[in-house]
């Protein structure tokens, strides 16, 4: 029987960590008939969503005879002629702009499989937009100004063309897929059950087992955002230039010593105000998901870390970043 798997993401829901280590461990997963195919220059295969949106950063060669339409028959053919599961992974195709994905013709390009699943993690919007702006400050060589990318944000339901509003994104996949078709995950809860995000992903292909034996990926190769307050005083040091590594982990390690709680770079009004815009979206999420997946369960807004926000950051911090940078340029 040939299944597919197809993971639309969300961004910065574990999505590299897994297209890492599903990478790493091709040959062993292709023993148990478990099929993530080598696509081109991501771990990822971005690559498949060039029907719909621009990858200008992905040479043509890449594709091979008969551009992006010509690769997608390829992937197509050889996986439905094969037992077992293929796997296709890839956040763009849950992007909501400037372009997105057809859903109608994505799923009519699988409908040769005798299983489609579609897995969406959603993850808890104040979070979320962080890890967003961090994606972008830490690639940018001049990193946008948050308090200005948290209020388009909310005034858009979007950051970086990437939704916010995870029922937005349901409805957008039921444009071409059966409900029954789709499986949504809480990204909190399933990175917390027993043997995390890596192993819930490797049931839905019947091989939870096999986390255990998958070679690990390193950190540094999982697109881990960096510490939150870190960074942002590091490049409000640097501004508008995007801060150095160096001086990142120095940042870190000097607010660390004065407060080890998990912080966030939002402050408190901003961190409200982003859990009330959200917050009949996540309900109507999670009503839309129950019809067909009743265990569902959405991290809900009251129960949150004891975070450090934004505004806690005190003139001893501030000094102890003065001789971190006094230090980095003896």
């Amino acid at each position: 029987m040939a299944r597919v798997l197809l993971h639309i993401g969300a961004h910065k829901t574990g999505t590299s960590f897994l297209q890492r280590t599903l990478e790493a461990n091709r040959r062993k997963l292709a023993e148990a008939e478990i099929h993530y195919p080598d696509l081109g220059p991501n771990a990822g295969h971005h690559i498949l969503v060039a029907p719909w949106i621009d990858v200008p950063e992905i040479p043509a060669h890449y594709f091979g005879k008969g551009g992006p339409n010509g690769l997608w028959d390829r992937v197509v053919q050889t996986g439905a002629e094969r037992n077992g599961t293929l796997i296709l992974s890839a956040e763009p195709f849950s992007r909501g702009a400037p372009q997105r994905v057809n859903m109608a013709d994505l799923a009519k390009r699988l409908s040769t499989f005798e299983d489609v699943r579609v897995l969406y993690v959603a993850r808890r919007q104040p979070e979320f937009l962080q890890s967003l702006w961090l994606q972008v400050a830490k690639t940018a060589a001049r990193p946008p100004a948050f308090d200005n990318f948290v209020a388009n944000a909310l005034a858009s339901g979007m950051a970086s063309g990437v939704w916010l509003d995870h029922a937005a994104v349901l409805d957008h996949v039921l444009q071409g897929f059966r409900p029954a078709q789709v499986t949504v995950w809480d990204y909190d809860t399933v990175r917390e059950a027993p043997g995390g995000l890596l192993r819930a992903f490797l049931a839905l292909a019947d091989a939870p087992e096999l986390a255990a034996e998958l070679e690990p990926v390193e950190v540094r190769q999982a697109n881990v955002s960096p510490d939150p307050l870190g960074f942002y005083a590091a490049a409000r040091i640097t501004r508008p230039m995007r801060p150095a590594p160096d001086l990142v982990a120095s940042a870190t390690h000097a607010l660390k010593a004065r407060d080890h709680r998990r912080n966030t770079i939002l402050t408190r009004k901003q961190y409200e105000s982003v859990l009330d815009v959200f917050a009949p979206s996540n309900a109507r999420l999670t009503r839309m998901v129950r019809e067909f997946q009743p265990e569902f369960r959405f991290a809900p807004e009251d129960v949150r870390p004891a975070l450090r926000y934004r505004e806690e950051l005190a003139n001893p911090d501030w000094v102890r970043l003065a001789r971190a940078v006094a230090k980095i340029g003896q």
